[in-house]
């Protein structure tokens, strides 16, 4: 099985730093703890659903929080929400204890992460194409990164940050058109912008091009840009 744990950089891993690696950046973490409060609706719906018993409300209806909604259950379907509730019961105490066990284990590798974190002469990304996680000296992607802005036929170097203004004159124009009745005051709140920032680039190796020493391919993150709600 191939590994999903490059290494480029000078850096040796130990065991439990690529242990901690293998699943991936989007791998998340099961909860430590059990929510019993949404376990519990989980199950009374599962019986409702089961009786396909309904409530006089609609999907978009809300009853108030003081409500109290009572079914009329037959003796056997009573028997039967007794014996789910038993096997509810059983099945919560073995997964609290399974949650506690498990959470010992990523209390372990959430400390590794963070000492990760906190090395400076690396850098872990992901590939260009696949699953993965890539580790690289800083040095390099550093090196990489500039070669890719010193490109003028891509980039231009200026000596002033525009996104304020940029955002001052988006939002005079977005309240010609709401005042002109092109947009919605509903469009308006969704699509202007506050608190901008410039566009954030950062570069992801290309684990296929080894002959030409991992380039890294430009990728530019656009999020709470001035125009990212448009």
């Amino acid at each position: 099985m191939c590994d999903p744990v490059t290494n480029l950089s000078k850096y040796t891993l130990t065991d439990s730093e690529h242990n901690a690696l293998i699943n991936g950046l989007d791998h998340v973490y099961p909860p430590e703890k059990l929510d019993q409060p949404q376990f519990v609706c989980n199950m009374e719906y599962f019986y409702a659903r089961l009786l396909n018993v309904r409530t006089a409300y609609r999907h978009y209806e809300q009853k108030s929080a003081t409500e109290v909604v009572r079914h009329q259950l037959t003796s056997l379907q009573l028997s039967a929400a007794s014996e789910l509730r038993e096997t509810a019961n059983s099945f919560r105490k073995v997964a609290e204890s399974e949650l506690k066990k498990i959470g010992v284990e990523h209390r372990k590798t959430f400390s590794t992460l963070r000492s990760l974190t906190k090395n400076k002469s690396i850098i872990v990304t992901r590939p260009d194409k696949g699953r993965g996680v890539v580790i690289m000296d800083r040095e390099d992607y550093v090196k990489k990164m500039n070669k890719i802005l010193d490109d003028r036929s891509a980039f231009t170097l200026i000596n002033y940050d525009p996104t304020l203004d940029n955002e001052n004159e988006l939002i005079r124009f977005l309240l010609v058109l709401k005042k002109e009745g092109f947009i919605s005051d509903q469009e308006f709140k969704l699509s202007c912008p506050t608190g901008s920032r410039p566009a954030r680039i950062y570069g992801v190796p290309k684990l296929h091009k080894k002959g030409e020493d991992y380039p890294l391919r430009p990728v530019m993150s656009a999020t709470k840009t001035v125009a990212y709600g448009l």
